[in-house]
């Protein structure tokens, strides 16, 4: 029989089991103890977490608000508004204070301790610091521009230099400011408070970008009115009502002189008077290869009037800077352009003229008619001749001597001028010159790379100024398909001629007898340009060849026209092009200066299956967003986009 297990002592032993009980008596004390800390740790997070839910509850309102009044202040600036900028960033200032002293209370700060709890709660004191930064450099900002009126020479110079310090100052706290908001990015943030952050770096990159603009500007203008030493620009007169594509004929020219911050218009005469100076038979036309190509038959190496013909004013700059020293001129600094719609800017800012011998003042409203159309059934020989001349030159003194409104009630003025090409600026000076095109003042012909753009310019062929009466309508149908980037485009050009067969001087409605025998009749040199190869053009439904060149980048495809009195002229054009397959629609249009300005009607459409979406203002979708479509007064150089999904 084998033997018995023997017993389990260790088991049995009562002193064993009673030390294993003992060991269980302390071990629960401890599990215990440690229920009850992780317990309490947990509710200490959930009370920092409401702690900080709550300062975020606080300051939420106030954060909400600054952001809103910032935006505001931010499209007042860019209005020229000081006034209301200023009230809009001081209640801005006050939001974000408050908001941050909401956000930053003492019982918050435990909340920095958690993971998650702490990136939102920076988060918000980020765009509250920030948004303080902001409206702070604003206010420094605005408060430099106090000068109830623009003063001269030096004074303007030194005004100018102390705006330059504190916009430089101002974009010190900027770059702080957007360093704050940027850092304070977290994948961890929940939605709204991501979103608040999002906006305000938004908003403080406009403001930083705004800033270093206005910098560059101030440095730019200081040294274009001669603060760095002194310069000279040749000053060209356009009148639209002989059109040209950049503007209108230079009916008279200029010499001035900026000396710290004084301007002087040293030599003043008509455009005729400088084509018999110089060796005529030497004249040589300096420009670029295409418009020596396109408008070398023209002559404007001869004929100051056909200068203008180029779309894109740079070049009609370099063209003017490479013909004055070859007519007895010196070489200047740059160009300034105006036209009878700047000087109606500029009066403005100065108040009325009288100018002999109209026998009224002339004012911003009535400046345009006058010297546009009115003074050719008024005057007549030298004194029409001279009239435009002597109305600018009065402008000038007043504008250059006179008591002006303040910077930024000048700025707001002038804007518009700019943006309608009305007041163009050129300089040979590579930074000043790169300034002046940013801020759009430099009248450029710019068509972006893979876009579709448009343009169309009309060019009086008849040397009268007959366009005072020429109403342009425009249509473009486009066919866009995304896939392939395929462009199947329609360009309609409607041309309305207002003018009557009697009643009007030869100077307006007819051409001095050497090109037609129907008074009233508009002849109109057209050109459309595009990136895109023409399939067939017509005009009033009647196939036409057109002259097809290539000019600043895209195609120029031309015709010249007659336009009947009372009647319209319609040129059509198909076009096929390929944008990049996949690429958002972006059209870019290039406005041409003009009496009046176009209708312009767009018509995109994508095929069934795909979509537009996030379209520009201005662009209206339709048909489940297949179709986006803009009817707009053109007055502006505007672009129109849309992203396409299938």
């Amino acid at each position: 029989m084998a033997p018995e297990d023997p017993p389990d002592r260790e088991a049995a032993d009562p002193v064993t089991q009673g030390r294993q009980r003992s060991a269980h008596r302390k071990t629960r004390p401890l599990r215990r103890r440690w229920k009850l800390t992780l317990l309490a740790l947990i509710g200490l997070i959930l009370a920092f977490a409401a702690l900080a839910a709550l300062a975020a509850l606080r300051g939420q309102g106030p954060l909400r608000n600054g952001v809103n009044e910032l935006s505001k202040a931010i499209d007042a600036v860019h209005q020229s508004d000081r006034s209301a900028a200023a009230l809009d960033l001081s209640s801005a200032n006050s939001d974000f204070a408050r908001a941050h002293a909401a956000l930053t209370v003492w019982w918050s700060d435990p909340a920095e301790l958690v993971p998650g709890v702490s990136e939102q709660l920076n988060a918000l004191r980020s765009v509250a610091s920030a948004g303080g930064e902001v409206c702070s450099a604003g206010l420094h900002v605005n408060n430099a521009l106090t000068h109830q009126s623009m003063p001269h020479g030096k004074a303007l110079i030194a005004m100018l230099r102390k705006l330059e310090s504190s916009l430089s100052s101002a974009g010190s706290s900027l770059a702080t400011a957007e360093a704050q908001v940027s850092g304070a990015r977290s994948s961890l943030l929940l939605p709204p408070i991501s979103g608040r952050l999002a906006e305000a770096v938004t908003k403080v990159s406009e403001a930083a970008h705004d800033d270093r603009i206005a910098v560059a500007g101030t440095t730019a203008a200081i040294q274009f009115l001669g603060g760095d030493g002194s310069r000279s620009y040749f000053l060209a007169v356009q009148s639209e009502a002989e059109s040209r594509a950049s503007g209108g004929i230079i009916g008279n020219y200029g010499i001035v002189t900026a000396d710290d911050g004084t301007l002087h218009l040293t030599q003043f005469g008509t455009s005729q008077s400088l084509e018999s100076r110089g060796d005529v038979a030497t004249r040589k036309l300096i420009a670029p290869a295409d418009y020596v190509a396109r408008y070398a038959n023209f002559h404007p190496a001869s004929y100051w009037a056909n200068v203008p013909m180029s779309p894109d004013f740079p070049t009609v700059a370099d063209v003017i800077e490479g013909l004055y020293p070859q007519e007895g001129g010196s070489p200047v600094d740059g160009v300034i352009s105006v036209d009878p719609f700047a000087l109606a800017e500029l009066l403005k800012a100065t108040g009325p003229i009288v100018v002999k011998p109209w026998p009224q003042p002339i004012t911003a409203d009535n400046a345009a008619a006058i010297l546009l159309h009115e003074e050719y059934d008024e005057l007549t020989g030298t004194t029409r001749t001279n009239f435009l001349g002597d109305v600018t030159k009065t402008v000038w003194k007043r504008f250059t001597d006179g008591h002006l409104p303040d910077l930024g009630t000048l700025i707001r003025d002038l804007s518009p001028a700019f943006a309608d090409k009305d007041l163009l600026l050129q300089s040979t000076s590579p930074a000043t010159e790169g300034l002046i095109r940013q801020i759009g003042a430099a009248g450029a012909f710019s068509p972006p790379a893979d876009s579709d753009f448009l343009a169309i310019t009309t060019q009086n062929a008849r040397g009268n100024k007959i366009d005072w009466y020429l109403r342009r309508s425009i249509h473009y149908q486009v066919s866009y398909l995304p896939t392939t980037g395929a462009i199947s485009a329609r360009v309609t050009v409607s041309l309305r001629n207002l003018a009557p067969t009697t009643g009007q001087t030869a100077d307006v409605i007819g051409s001095l007898g050497q090109y037609t025998k129907t008074p009233g009749e508009n002849g109109a040199f057209v050109t459309i340009y595009t990136p895109w190869n023409f399939t067939q053009a017509t005009v009033d439904g009647k196939a036409i060849p057109l002259n097809q060149t290539r000019e600043l980048g895209v195609w120029a495809d031309s015709t010249t026209v007659l336009i009947p009195p009372g009647g319209t002229t319609t040129i059509s054009i198909q076009l096929q092009g390929q944008l990049r397959p996949g690429s958002p629609y972006r059209l870019t249009m290039s406005r041409q200066p003009m009496v009046a300005p176009d209708m312009v009607q767009v018509d995109v459409q994508v095929p069934t299956g795909d979509h537009f979406s996030d379209p520009s203002a201005g662009l209206a979708l339709s048909d489940a967003g297949r179709e986006a479509a803009a009817r707009l007064e053109f007055v502006s150089n505007t672009s129109l986009s849309a992203s396409v999904a299938g």
